[in-house]
């Protein structure tokens, strides 16, 4: 019992009822399916007839890729591992020519560091509200201190000794100056 007319492959009547029923707004009828089906099982055999190749009609079948298309990818997988590796490596070599180029100051300045002096710690405890302080030191460098710092700047008059003292446990620099005078 065939449902396809004699054009396309015969389909017996157990392998149309194991496919699904169509849906009634495709607009595919029994007969178009069953072309589809004869022209699919065409090119299956000859494939393996060896009798060359089926006409590609745009659709993909599944499985099967062009040559072209298997080098191209293969090509653009090297290139991209060439490229990968190329940027590895400048990074590499440019942080290995930094470390060098830093290794080479330091070792210039190796004899500076005997000339560093260091001072003992004072400690670093905040004073309470009017509790004030006095240094042993014109320039302090730690010891009990305000809880408030002065901002960084440029400052033409002289700052409370306190405060600085705050600035520098936040990691500030405070450079001492003077304006050359007449004499």
């Amino acid at each position: 019992m065939s449902l396809c007319n004699e054009k396309s492959a015969m389909v017996s009547a157990a392998s149309v009822t194991a496919r699904p029923a169509l849906p009634p707004d495709t607009g595919l009828t029994r007969t178009g399916i069953c072309n589809a089906m004869a022209k699919s099982k065409a090119r299956t055999r000859d494939r393996a007839d060896g009798r060359g190749k089926a006409k590609s009609r745009g659709l993909s079948w599944g499985g099967h890729y062009p040559k072209r298309t298997k080098l191209r990818d293969r090509v653009v997988t090297v290139l991209a591992a060439a490229a990968l590796a190329g940027g590895v490596g400048y990074f590499w070599l440019k942080s290995n020519l930094a470390e060098d180029g830093f290794q080479a100051v330091a070792a210039q300045g190796v004899s500076a560091l005997s000339k560093v002096e260091s001072s003992v710690s004072l400690g670093r405890r905040h004073l309470g509200l009017g509790e004030a302080h006095h240094y042993g030191t014109a320039f302090p460098t730690s010891g009990p201190h305000a809880s408030t710092w002065t901002v960084a700047g440029f400052y033409t008059r002289a700052q409370q000794p306190t405060q600085l003292v705050h600035a520098l446990e936040h990691g500030n620099v405070v450079i001492y100056y003077d304006t050359p005078g007449e004499d």
